[in-house]
């Protein structure tokens, strides 16, 4: 990420001095709601080696889960489990993907077999 051009700093100190420590981080917006962050800021994605295993063994899963008969996620769970993954931190919303284990969301939560990696969907 490129870092806040020195002008930027220089206003937010000169709005809120206070916030000295937050000013050089374009991710920070001021405690005092004196400025907003510069750049809207996502976690990173796993490395595309760990997002294609993790794709590999979510096929297989699903898979497994049709033959055996499990049933199908209703819609009703479905937008249930977007619902929690939308409010939780390690959601991207530039494109609607999970920076633990890199699936879209839209697709994964239609799976069966697959969970959230932090255990959110879990009653």
């Amino acid at each position: 990420m490129k870092p806040i051009p020195p002008m930027v700093v220089e206003i937010r100190l000169g709005l809120c001095a206070e916030c000295v420590h937050l000013a050089p981080d374009p991710c920070a917006a001021c405690a005092h709601g004196k400025w907003d962050a510069y750049v809207r800021c996502e976690p990173d994605l796993p490395p595309l080696a760990t997002m294609a295993g993790n794709l590999a063994q979510a096929a297989f899963d699903e898979t497994l889960a049709r033959l055996s008969g499990t049933p199908q996620i209703s819609e009703t769970d479905i937008n249930k489990r977007l619902s929690i993954c939308s409010a939780c931190e390690r959601f991207r919303p530039s494109d609607q993907r999970c920076s633990i284990c890199g699936c879209f969301l839209d697709f994964k939560t239609r799976l069966r077999s697959q969970d959230c990696p932090l255990g959110k969907w879990r009653d």
